[in-house]
């Protein structure tokens, strides 16, 4: 995971945990150091080009497919966020 930027200030209230135990390094980038037009050209490319768009990581099952999701979060084949539909 990467992160860019202090938007919201320089405290992170979280725990390094979860990282751990997935194996997940956290990585800073300091877009500081870059010179200014290199930075707009990179962040008119993640605006467009390679801009990810949050729903493609969004999924919703049902009680019936957690077993099956939780395999595939296990064998590191499962990628983004997964809602279980109650009712």
């Amino acid at each position: 995971m990467t992160t860019c930027g202090n938007a919201g200030g320089l405290k992170l209230e979280t725990t390094v945990l979860p990282f751990i135990l997935r194996g997940i390094r956290l990585i800073g980038i300091d877009s500081v150091a870059i010179d200014f037009e290199k930075r707009t050209k990179i962040w008119s490319l993640l605006a467009q080009e390679w801009r990810l768009g949050g729903e493609e990581f969004v999924q919703v099952i049902g009680l019936e497919e957690i077993t099956e999701t939780a395999q595939k979060l296990k064998a590191g084949q499962h990628l983004g966020r997964t809602i279980v539909a109650i009712s």
